[in-house]
């Protein structure tokens, strides 16, 4: 389903996109025409920001900001770090009481449990789940006998387990009082996220829309999981990929193709910006 464009009251200055299952297709690739919107409208001066809840490292094995000519800043781990090139811009770390409290609530219902940094990701199992998608990034984590003992500045703290029982304790962990100095959101089916309750994607697309100078009536966001869902909400326009979750796609303005199908490449095409 496409949702026809909405009337827009202000022209689009910045568009911010998510990565995995947005502009990345199902083969986690930048498809050639999406390449080629992000050259037109680096060449329009209209800046795109990545969103992405991914680490730092997982953000660079997609989309290499640090090596390539990509001068607008990118924000990762939903939104605790923001950076342009090699510099950070903007950083929220997670205190060291507040993440023993999402170890041991993640550990007491059986997840396997990552700790991510801005240069390390953490795990206290040598068959953690993650390891063969780290090894596959060419990414060494660091193995430690006990995550309440890690003393590094967490970003995030990332939780894995089997859809069905992530989604009841993303339930459980969202009406926690236990939990209330967290943001709590599924990354994926089979994700659950925990960041500090100000590093949100929609608090780092505030944050960079007093930077950039560009008011929210002039910003599209678009994304696909519940990570993205206040971030569209609170855009100018806000665009939900056609496999976009269903929560997502009742609070955008525009439902858009698939990302199989250059969905971002044709929301940016029914808004007049390619």
């Amino acid at each position: 389903m496409v949702r026809e464009v909405m009337n827009k009251k202000q022209p689009i200055r910045l568009v911010i996109v998510d990565l995995d299952g947005t502009l990345l297709n199902s083969q986690h690739q930048i498809s050639v025409r999406s390449q080629e919107a992000l050259a037109v409208l680096n060449q329009k001066k209209i800046p795109v920001v990545i969103s992405t809840g991914r680490s730092l490292h997982g953000t660079l094995k997609i989309f290499d900001f640090h090596e390539s000519s990509w001068p607008h800043p990118v924000s990762m781990y939903n939104g605790a770090m923001i950076a342009r090139g090699k510099s950070t811009l903007h950083e929220i770390a997670l205190k060291h009481d507040i993440v023993a409290r999402a170890i041991k609530v993640s550990l007491d219902h059986g997840f396997s449990v990552c700790l991510q940094s801005k240069d390390q990701v953490f795990i206290d199992d040598p068959n953690h789940q993650l390891l063969r998608s780290y090894n596959l990034a060419r990414f060494q984590p660091t193995i430690v006998d006990n995550l309440f003992d890690v003393t590094a500045r967490i970003l995030k703290v990332t939780v894995l387990g089997e859809p069905k029982l992530v989604l009841d304790f993303l339930a459980q962990c969202q009406q926690s009082e236990y939990l209330r100095d967290f943001s709590v959101v599924a990354g994926s089916t089979n994700l659950v996220d925990f960041t500090a309750v100000s590093a949100t994607k929609k608090t780092s697309a505030e944050w960079l829309s007093f930077y950039l100078g560009v008011a929210s009536e002039e910003i599209m966001a678009i994304g696909d999981q519940s990570n993205d869902l206040e971030m569209i909400r609170w855009a100018g326009v806000g665009v939900a990929m056609g496999n976009a979750i269903d929560a997502v796609k009742e609070v955008a303005n525009f439902i858009s193709k698939d990302n199989d199908a250059d969905g971002v490449v044709y929301a940016l095409e029914q808004h007049g910006l390619l």
